[in-house]
């Protein structure tokens, strides 16, 4: 609903608020997608209802990190935002200066550790969808440190984007 209101209206598009808040309803939307497939993706047989392949699961996995760190990391830019125009008085045509940072933050983040733990083959059946998971039966795909990547690529995000917000 979101996504589509900025769209629709020229007004709501011109406004650096809705541009940040339509990125963040992006990856939100994106990983709500990844969320209603559930265990479709998860290899077959590992899973209630599996009835996928590594193929299918490492993209799902690849969307819920990127999205879960794109949709964090834009909360941080609101907030950004919010401090300039309410605490320091800046208009929207100062921010405007700064909006291709506060956008390109979560974008990188989001897509740098997806496409890390892409690399890593990090991907595998987390329980009710594919992310950062070990794979005990498959030695070329099991990570020991899988722990700290998941600490790393989106706890270690979310908890920064938390006393970020707090102390802001």
């Amino acid at each position: 609903f979101i996504i589509q209101q900025i769209l629709r209206s020229p007004k709501r598009r011109s406004h650096i608020y809705h541009r940040l808040l339509l990125g963040m309803s992006t990856a939100d939307c994106v990983v709500s997608i990844c969320c209603f497939l559930g265990t479709w993706p998860i290899p077959r047989g590992e899973a209630c209802l599996a009835a996928g392949t590594t193929a299918t699961c490492t993209p799902q996995g690849f969307f819920v990190q990127t999205g879960y760190a794109c949709a964090a990391v834009y909360n941080i830019s609101l907030v950004i935002y919010y401090m300039l125009v309410i605490v320091k008085g800046w208009t929207e045509t100062r921010v405007l200066k700064i909006e291709k940072y506060l956008h390109a933050l979560p974008i990188l983040v989001g897509f740098g550790t997806g496409f890390a733990a892409l690399g890593l083959k990090l991907y595998n059946n987390a329980g009710w969808i594919c992310w950062i998971a070990p794979n005990p039966n498959n030695p070329e795909r099991n990570n020991p440190n899988y722990g700290i990547y998941r600490l790393a690529f989106l706890y270690g995000i979310g908890w920064f984007a938390i006393v970020f917000l707090a102390i802001s």
